[in-house]
């Protein structure tokens, strides 16, 4: 565990591939709660 901070610090593309996890997870989580909650509700297609 204690490599991989290391590896954060040290590494610039770590710290890019952990933002972009970052984000896609969220945009993933937003757009997953908006699909089943608009097909739950009957108004989707």
């Amino acid at each position: 565990m204690i490599e991989f901070f290391s590896a954060l610090v040290e590494f610039r593309f770590m710290q890019y591939a952990l933002l972009a996890c970052l984000l896609a997870g969220t945009g993933c989580g937003v757009i997953g709660v908006y699909v089943v909650v608009k097909r739950s509700s009957g108004e989707g297609a």
